[in-house]
């Protein structure tokens, strides 16, 4: 009953996810949390013991469970702008490894049983086939790791505020998950090792956690809701030779029309110095080996702390210096003074006072 409500309250948060929004995005966590809900509600009637013909649910809860990582990755991959060339193609595996259970059973049947509400194969098919939901577990979430990596190299290399659009905390589950796998995969092999089953508490576990994860998934995506990433143009593969040097980019800053401006871009800074954006991009990475999201916050780090200086300053608050100094959110001030200084800005202002 446990795991049936799990899937129930899944359900009912990815309906109501799919009712709010018609971003496409959305609709791939939606999906998400109805495959885990059809796949918990599954092995529920089987552990339930509830009359069936055969073993049917069992054979659906494996390949519909395999769709739930599959099904976030595509929601990263829409988060991302990443290009949407065959999607429905990542869900390939689960459908496989499905079309193969069913040909187990029509050929191989004595091959097939059924523990914690999930099927187990021995023998040949076995080998074939018990791979495969390993190895999809594992492979997408490392996927998606590389695919935010890339997506906030982009960021970085276009925008000033990255606020929630790096997707950190997609990152943090994705970690999360590899963690839980890796821990199921050892709990199990320390209970078989010294005969213990527990295979049924081990999935109970599992099902704890991916009840938990989706409820944080729609948390954190219903509070962004608009794009992550606004496409911008492609930077060329070969740019032209960089036109300024560090004094001449650092001092397209002197302008506070720019210096300020919420949600600066590296156009904005392009047009106002009447470069392409790819001759700007390329002189930054060689000039001052640094991405546009460093290079811009390097210098609202030095206008903090220039205002630390200034006389008549001595009573603000740091988060009202970082905003006039061109800082959007508190999060990025600290990190990236941090990062800049090595210090943190409560720490670098006691020091000026010592």
């Amino acid at each position: 009953m446990f795991i049936l409500g799990a899937g129930f309250a899944m359900a009912l948060a990815a309906a109501s996810l799919l009712l709010s929004t018609g971003r496409s995005a959305d609709r791939w966590l939606a999906a998400m949390g109805l495959a885990a809900a059809l796949a918990t509600g599954a092995i529920a009637l089987v552990r339930a013991e509830v009359s069936l013909p055969g073993v049917w649910p069992a054979y659906l809860a494996g390949p519909v469970f395999m769709a739930t990582p599959a099904l976030f990755y595509l929601y990263i991959r829409a988060m991302t702008g990443a290009v949407r060339f065959l999607d429905w193609a990542w869900l390939l595996p689960g459908l496989i490894y499905g079309l193969g259970l069913v040909l187990v059973a029509l050929a191989m049947p004595d091959a097939l049983g059924v523990e914690a509400g999930l099927t187990t194969l021995s023998g040949e098919a076995g080998v074939w086939l018990t791979p495969v939901p390993i190895l999809v577990t594992l492979i997408l979430p490392v996927v998606g790791l590389v695919q935010i990596s890339r997506h906030r190299k982009r960021l970085e290399a276009n925008l000033a505020e990255l606020d929630s659009r790096d997707l950190a905390w997609a990152r943090a589950l994705l970690w999360l998950n590899l963690f839980v796998i890796a821990f199921s995969a050892v709990s199990a092999g320390l209970a078989a090792q010294f005969g213990l089953d527990a295979s049924v508490r081990i999935f109970d576990l599992f099902v704890v956690f991916l009840a938990v994860q989706l409820g944080a998934i729609l948390h954190f995506a219903a509070r962004e809701r608009r794009p992550v990433l606004e496409r911008e143009p492609a930077l060329a593969a070969a740019p032209a030779p960089a036109r300024l040097d560090a004094k001449a980019l650092n001092a397209l800053l002197d302008d506070d029309a720019l210096l300020l401006r919420p949600d600066l871009r590296i156009r904005d800074v392009s047009d106002a110095a009447g470069l392409p954006v790819e001759d700007l991009s390329h002189a930054i990475r060689t000039s001052l080996d640094e991405s546009f999201f460093d290079f811009v916050n390097r210098r609202r780090v030095e206008r903090v702390q220039a205002l630390l200086t200034t006389p008549g300053n001595e009573a603000r608050s740091l988060l009202d210096l970082a905003f006039e100094a061109g800082f959007q959110s508190k999060a990025t001030f600290n990190r990236v003074f941090r990062a800049q200084t090595g210090h943190t800005p409560s720490q670098w202002r006691k020091g000026l006072n010592q």
